[in-house]
Formats: C-alpha cells, structure tokens, sequence
C-alpha cells in the first residue's frame, strides 16, 4: 500500500502513524487470501520527487499488520529526513500461500486469535472499527490533490 500525504512533512511521529495504518491494510490483505510473506519493504517520495526504498527479508513469514511495521519502521529510523515527505508505502513479497504454521508459543497463538477476532469485527461493523492507537487520529482520504478524473468537472 502506498499513500500520497495531504501535505507534505518532516514530522517522523505522522510518517509512524500512516505507515501503521498502511501496514495493517497490508496485513489484513494477507490474511484475507491466506498469504504471509518473508520480505517487508518501505519506501518513501520525497517533496522534491526522489525517493528512497529499504527492504528487509525475514527469517520467517507473516501476516500481522503490527510485526509488518515494526519491521518497516526499522528500515525507516536510520534515515535522515532532510526534506519533506510527499508519500509513504510499505508492503510484503516473497509471499506463500496457506502459510499458516501450529505454533507451540503461546504469544503466537494468542496474537493469531486477536488478529481473527480484529478482522471478524472490522468485517462485520467496517474497516477500523477496531485499531492500533497511533493510528486512530490519522484518515487516509481516497484522493489526494487537485487531480479530477474526466467527468468530474463541474
């Protein structure tokens, strides 16, 4: 998923916010095809249109929106915002299907039963019904800037 900021910014804490919300639209994606995947990558445009990309591949495969940005806000600490932010994005790759593994750790099974639980409320009630706290201030808008689609004239 990727995102074009309303207006640009240097502040790290709304870059944190909207890659969280971002990676857990990815993380839902995934476990609603049954995919988890090895490789989490962020990417970032800058103001002045340049970009930078990080990635990182795991030892092990997954889903959750919540590990998917921890692993994405890794690779963007190091970086030094030296501009402004135009558009953030995160994702996964190297994906395999029907993926899920028994696991023996508790924590594990426990996280899998409140990720089903999450994604069987938000089915049911809407998308973030239920959320990560960094991320209930922030709203993704659909459209971004002044771009009309043909036909949208009025």
């Amino acid at each position: 998923h990727r995102y074009t900021l309303p207006v640009n910014t240097i502040n790290r804490d709304e870059v944190y916010s909207v890659l969280l919300r971002l990676a857990e639209k990815v993380g839902r994606r995934l476990r609603k095809e049954d995919y988890r995947g090895r490789l989490v990558w962020v990417w970032l445009r800058w103001a002045h249109f340049g970009s930078t990309t990080k990635h990182i591949t795991l030892k092990h495969y997954i889903d959750d929106g919540q590990l998917i940005y921890k692993e994405g806000k890794k690779l963007i600490d190091p970086i030094q915002f030296k501009e402004p932010v135009r558009a953030i994005g995160i994702g996964t790759t190297l994906l395999i299907k029907d993926a899920k593994q028994l696991s023996v750790l508790f924590d594990d099974q426990k996280r899998d039963r409140l990720l089903l639980a999450q994604d069987s409320i938000n089915n049911r009630y809407g998308e973030h019904t239920i959320e990560r706290a960094r991320s209930m201030h922030i709203t993704l808008r659909k459209k971004v800037g002044g771009f009309k689609e043909p036909g949208q004239f009025h």
